[in-house]
């Protein structure tokens, strides 16, 4: 099978579906079981740089990557039900670095600057926000159409990570050393729990809650993922070396199950695990490849399974293709 640069990886907001930006198009996948569900041509797409799915609904957004045939500055809706594009959303400002969407808005992220737009109907231009000078501005989106909320970075900070719960109650940010992880309460802005990673400095590549709010995944290019609980605190202090621990960082809790995998990590999902006590997560990795593993709350941890989750795609399309 010929290899197929992966551009970007993004999961909705369920954790129930993940999208693929590839140099030759888009693809859908379910979390679990791991399955193609559809898959957009670059004949249709182009190259596309980053893309995310509107919940589990048949809108696919999108922006090109550099050199596609579609502009790397403008965000693109894709109906993959009608298979055509439905919209198209230039923004001055260079090249779009992330998108977020939620059922009542679309946010669009470059360098300089963030656009809030009203989505999906009708689709307008709310707001646009100065953003510090960064490679990767900061953002996070509620999904929860009751509670919609926006936490974006500023000028001066030292967050290089955040991620917001789904009911937009919880903000999660990680230090650009990478060492302490800080859950906020949205609606007061309170610190409510300070999570200790490691001590050693690291570049954090993901932040997941789980649907229920009730865990936070975070890895990190040293190659580990570390799971916290957000309700009960002495679960993160289950073993002796941890006890040890928070006697110098009684401030600070550690988390209860840890993940050995490859560095580079680029989406986590929480999906239902065997029983209340044993929980699941899904890593999909830079290499295309697809981990699933259980956690207890005793710190347990068990593979479930693993996949080369492009082959499915690349195996579909070699037998659909017209001879």
């Amino acid at each position: 099978m010929r290899s197929i640069k992966i551009n970007s990886v993004g999961i909705n907001a369920d954790q129930d579906i993940f999208s693929v930006a590839t140099d030759s198009g888009i693809r859908l996948f379910n979390v679990n079981p791991l399955a193609l569900l559809s898959s957009v041509s670059k004949d249709l797409v182009g190259s596309v740089g980053f893309c995310t799915i509107l919940h589990r609904s048949n809108l696919i957004i999108f922006s090109g990557a550099p050199g596609s045939k579609f502009p790397s500055n403008t965000v693109f809706v894709w109906d993959d039900k009608a298979k055509e594009l439905v919209l198209e959303i230039a923004v001055p400002g260079g090249a779009i670095l992330n998108i977020l969407a939620s059922y009542t808005h679309l946010i669009v992220v470059q360098a300089r600057k963030l656009h809030i737009f009203q989505f999906p109907n009708p689709c307008k231009l709310l707001r646009s926000e100065e953003v510090g000078l960064s490679q990767k501005t900061i953002c996070a989106l509620s999904a929860d159409v009751t509670f919609p909320c926006l936490a974006f970075s500023g000028f001066k900070n030292e967050i290089a990570h955040m991620a917001m719960n789904k009911q937009g109650m919880l903000l999660a940010t990680g230090s650009i050393k990478g060492t302490v992880i800080r859950i906020f309460d949205t609606r007061t802005c309170a610190p409510m729990w300070e999570f200790r990673r490691g001590t050693d400095p690291a570049g954090l590549h993901c932040i997941q809650f789980s649907p229920c709010s009730t865990f936070l995944a975070v890895s990190s290019d040293k190659g580990t993922i570390h799971i916290f609980s957000c309700r009960d605190s002495k679960s993160n202090v289950g073993s002796t070396k941890k006890n040890l621990l928070q006697q110098f960082m009684p401030s600070e809790q550690r988390s209860i199950a840890q993940i050995s995998l490859e560095p580079r990590v680029l989406t986590l999902a929480f999906v239902p695990g065997s029983s209340t006590r044993i929980q699941s997560i899904v890593a999909l990795c830079a290499g295309g490849t697809y981990h699933r593993f259980s956690f207890g709350l005793d710190g347990h941890t068990n593979r479930e399974g693993f996949d080369y989750f492009m082959q499915l795609g690349d195996e579909e399309e070699f037998w659909t293709q017209p001879l």
